[in-house]
């Protein structure tokens, strides 16, 4: 079994009670029973380990993702990837990562949207063009389908008044 201490772990057993020593030398206390020479070197010790986890880069959220008819089909099954001449079969495999798991999720959400449509085109994106007139329309027509056509009309009426 492994353990890993901490500075917060070490104060927390100095809190228990030792008889009548102060803070200070039940940590002393502590740290010469850990083979250190003093409450202050076992405490400077821990906090340069942890110092240096934290400088450590952050953890990746990870996918692994199969693209195409063929590669799907393989990977879903967990079955080999390569036909009878030893060549991938025809498909993408990525190794995507992700800052967050909320990122991942999305992402994930996303493709799963888009499982079984040969093409997928974002139409608009508030990021992109937050006064695209989807965006208006949808204010008072959340039925998508409507809302587009409204957007469509208003669409090119100002196209139409442009033009002269």
């Amino acid at each position: 079994m492994s353990h890993t201490l901490s500075r917060r772990n070490i104060s927390a057993l100095a809190k228990l009670d030792f008889g009548d020593l102060g803070h200070a030398q039940r940590i002393d206390l502590i740290a010469k029973s850990l083979g250190y020479a003093t409450g202050a070197a076992l405490m400077g010790t821990l906090k340069s380990a942890e110092t240096q986890s934290s400088d450590e880069e952050p953890k990746k959220f990870r996918a692994v993702m199969a693209f195409g008819s063929e590669l799907t089909r393989c990977a879903s099954d967990f079955s080999s990837i390569t036909d009878s001449y030893g060549d991938i079969v025809s498909g993408d495999l990525s190794l995507l990562e992700f800052d967050t798991k909320a990122e991942l999720i999305a992402y994930s959400k996303g493709v799963e949207d888009a499982e079984g449509w040969m093409d997928a085109y974002t139409f608009a994106s508030e990021e992109d063009d937050p006064n695209h007139p989807i965006f208006e329309a949808l204010k008072t027509q959340p039925d998508l389908p409507k809302a587009y056509e409204i957007a469509r009309a208003a669409y090119w009426s100002e196209d139409d008044e442009g033009e002269d």
